[in-house]
């Protein structure tokens, strides 16, 4: 899941929702456009920088709290090596990684 759709999923919104959210949370005179929401999450286009920015931290406690409910069902609650999570929550931690890392460069 991309940041866009994550942060959207979080928010429980719908594109055009969170069109309008995201453009109040940038200051824009209008909404961001449901379509281009759409080429986001598809993959069609990348979102600028600043607007990862304004997704990250909502997008990260998504995947982070999906990740300790995750790890609840599945009773590995002992885990000390990341290496030794079931495949899914090793993508959700890279990503979380690569969006925090990309907002420091």
């Amino acid at each position: 899941m991309n940041i866009i759709k994550a942060t959207r999923t979080a928010l429980n919104m719908s594109q055009a929702e969170f069109g309008i959210w995201l453009g109040k949370q940038l200051e824009r005179a209008s909404p961001i456009p449901s379509q281009r929401v759409n080429e986001w999450e598809n993959g069609h286009r990348a979102p600028r920088k600043h607007i990862r920015k304004a997704c990250a931290p909502i997008a990260a406690l998504a995947l982070a709290n999906d990740a300790v409910a995750a790890i609840e069902r599945t009773h590995l609650r002992d885990v000390t090596n990341f290496d030794s999570l079931p495949p899914d929550l090793r993508c959700a931690r890279d990503e979380i990684t690569d969006w925090v890392m990309d907002l420091i460069e």
